[in-house]
């Protein structure tokens, strides 16, 4: 994996380059760790819904989503709206409202997605580390997890069933 590090910011246009002097590289390295389990626990959770019948409440997360993301831009980005912008946050809020009355109950699972993915975006945000890159190290990240998982856990196929 080390390797793998050494030949991703080893390109001609280093990556490095793009760090901001806030953050060490090395910091930036492991808040990718951090954000790698992130969305890898998003995956899952929607994998684990999915299959396990929850695609309702799986799919009510990723509209749940937005708001958060805009909650998340209010608080830790300081963002602030004109009044359409309130307006069709406002529209949106009203339509995630109407289909949350209508499942009857608080979607755990879809406010688990929508957190970890806003969550994700927030930080990717504040890395300010570019898209390939970043995605290029948690990759690298969770590499280890998956070839850990693929070759000592037993196969079991739980969607064919």
């Amino acid at each position: 994996m080390v390797i793998l590090l050494y030949v991703a910011f080893n390109v001609d246009h280093s990556p490095l380059a793009l760090f901001t002097p806030t953050c060490s590289p090395a910091q930036k390295v492991l808040m990718l760790a951090l954000t790698a389990v992130i969305i890898a626990s998003n995956w899952l959770i929607y994998i684990w819904a999915v299959n396990h019948g929850f695609m309702l409440e799986a799919s009510l997360g990723y509209f749940i989503n937005p708001l958060v993301n805009v909650l998340f831009g209010m608080i830790f980005l300081g963002e602030r709206f004109r009044r359409m912008q309130w307006f069709a946050v406002s529209l949106a809020f009203t339509g995630v409202f109407i289909q949350l009355w209508q499942f009857g109950s608080v979607p755990v699972i879809g406010l688990s997605l929508a957190v970890t993915f806003g969550l994700y975006g927030l930080l990717r945000k504040k890395l300010g580390v570019d898209a390939q890159t970043g995605m290029t190290i948690e990759t690298l990240w969770l590499f280890p997890v998956a070839l850990v998982y693929i070759l000592f856990l037993p196969i079991h196929p739980p969607a064919i069933c």
